[in-house]
This record gives structure tokens, C-alpha cells and sequence, in this order.
């Protein structure tokens, strides 16, 4: 059955409310693809760009001799040199997130519950740079902005279904 003009004229008014409704969505569709290539980042153990993986720099020895020993004097501890980097209590990994302000995005941590997360991840205070996200000032990984031009394109499609004849 083929569509009449004014079958049309509403189809296409609810396809432009959707694609409104996805662009107010906008900042949350950024800032959940932000979280989740950062908490990638945690479980590779490097900063992924495109598809090559920095690897963070490896604890020092006389830190995992300390684990070990840690380990062996308190029953349950959660440090260990087996651990991954950054992992061992995992309180960067569950408070990585995003915040909406306005028309923005920012993501990261709350640095009065994770104080110690900006010096890790742009290597301050002799820590090394285990970074997980863009430092202020760096572009984007592409993967990051296809993931997000993908998304959108996706939505897009879905939301135009409707007017198609």
C-alpha cells in the first residue's frame, strides 16, 4: 500500500522528533562511549589509538616484593603482583565515569574519592603515566570517534525507518 502525502508529512515529523530526541542524547551517548573504551583501557592494560595499544609501564620490582609480602601478613588483602595495574582494589575502574554539563561532556573521576587518578593517568608526582583517557588538550583516538559517528548513524537509520516509502 502506497503512501499518501499527508502519510508522508507525518511519518517525516516523527522521524525529525527522533532525531531530536537523539541529539538531546547526544552528551550521554558520548560520555557512555567515553566510559567504556576508558574501562577497555583498564582490561588491555594500555592506552588503545586506533588499533595499536600503549602499554603502561610495568610496576617495580620492589613493589611486588611488597605485595608478596603484604599478601602472606594480612589474610584477604587485595594487593598481590599477580593483580593488574591499576586494579588492585579497583576504586579507579568503578569510579571511571561522565559527567553532562550543559552542552559537554567530561569524563574521568571524582578526584575526592580517587585522588590519586589524575596522577596516574597524565604521570604526576613520580607516578608513571598509565593513561586511560585523553590528558586536557589531546585529540580524541579515532576509534573513540568512529564509535560515537557509528552510534549516531545507527540511531539515525532507526529513526528514519519509518519514512521510508
Amino acid at each position: 500500500m502506497s503512501k499518501d502525502l499527508n502519510d508522508l508529512f507525518r511519518d517525516f515529523r516523527a522521524a525529525e522528533y527522533a532525531h531530536e530526541k537523539t541529539i538531546e542524547q547526544l552528551p550521554r551517548i558520548v560520555g557512555s562511549i567515553l566510559v567504556k573504551e576508558g574501562k577497555n583501557n583498564f582490561n588491555l592494560q594500555g592506552y588503545k589509538i586506533g588499533t595499536s595499544v600503549i602499554p603502561w609501564k610495568n610496576r617495580k620490582a620492589e613493589t611486588n616484593k611488597a605485595y608478596a609480602r603484604r599478601g602472606k601478613t594480612y589474610k584477604g588483602s587485595v594487593f598481590s603482583p599477580d593483580a593488574k595495574l591499576l586494579m588492585q582494589t579497583m576504586n579507579m575502574y568503578e569510579n571511571f565515569r561522565y559527567w553532562i554539563k550543559k552542552n559537554s561532556v567530561e569524563v574521568g573521576w571524582d578526584l575526592s574519592i580517587v585522588p590519586y587518578a589524575k596522577a596516574h593517568n597524565e604521570g604526576e608526582n613520580h607516578e608513571p603515566r598509565r593513561q586511560v583517557m585523553p590528558a586536557p588538550g589531546e585529540p580524541m583516538p579515532p576509534q573513540i570517534t568512529k564509535a560515537i559517528f557509528d552510534k549516531i548513524t545507527s540511531q539515525n537509520a532507526v529513526n528514519m525507518q519509518k519514512f521510508r516509502p
